[in-house]
């Protein structure tokens, strides 16, 4: 079937946080480890995202995702490639996702997921043009750090609608070493995820499908995404 989509995203400020999609209806498990297998068939996908494009050092992401569903349709398994860009900061994180469905009712599951991986973070200090020579802040350069991945969680759902809540990074990561100097930018916080949508019958062949989903991370004002799609005879 054939879809429009509408968005509407509120501002948000990034300071080592995971990286930012706003079509996360198409990439829920990147956020949501509960949601692989759950469209009852393999499912591939690749986005890119370019912010402020044609500008040095502009944010760029971009994401390899593949989840399918596994015996008999009661559990999933994915993994996921992500390449996050912006400045001298060069981040790639390797992630697995595992799921568990059980049927609540006739016409509800609740998908369980779990997900771990590993991170790789890098930041090139010594690749920032300063006019200040002498600045310390930037007289040192970080060398590549690995660091371990853990996160969870809940995708309860039927055909009409849906409701999730996930962790993706349970692991509070500390990046400062001995060069960085401002704890806001080189840690990575504990995000938390709240997602939910409907499907509203307009016609025989016409369905309005309005979403959300809600993340908030401490440091950082709470970001919305709110959208609505419309489905034509989509089955």
């Amino acid at each position: 079937g054939a879809l429009l989509i509408l968005g509407l995203s509120q501002a948000e400020v990034k300071a080592q946080q995971e990286p930012l999609y706003t079509q996360y209806m198409f990439n829920t498990v990147s956020v949501n480890p509960a949601y692989a297998g759950t469209r009852n068939a393999m499912n591939v996908l690749l986005l890119s995202r370019l912010q402020w494009a044609g500008l040095d050092g502009a944010p760029r992401t971009y994401n390899l995702t593949m989840h399918t569903p596994l015996n008999n349709y009661k559990m999933g398994l994915g993994f996921s490639i992500v390449k996050d860009t912006y400045g001298p900061v060069d981040n790639t994180y390797f992630n697995f996702n595992y799921a568990y469905r059980v049927n609540v009712s006739e016409n509800m599951i609740l998908s369980m997921g779990i997900k771990g991986g590993i991170y790789n973070y890098y930041v090139g200090l010594n690749d920032v043009f300063v006019q200040n020579g002498s600045d310390a802040s930037f007289s040192g350069n970080y060398d590549k750090k690995l660091q371990p991945n853990a996160g969870m969680g809940l995708y309860l759902y039927s055909n009409k609608w849906y409701a999730g809540f996930s962790i993706p990074k349970l692991i509070q990561t500390d990046l400062s070493g001995d060069q960085m100097t401002t704890s806001n930018v080189s840690d990575l916080r504990r995000h938390y995820f709240v997602m939910a949508g409907y499907v509203f019958d307009l016609s025989s062949d016409l369905k309005f499908k309005p979403s959300f989903i809600n993340k908030v991370v401490e440091g950082a004002p709470p970001s919305t995404d709110i959208t609505g799609q419309f489905l034509y005879k989509n089955a």
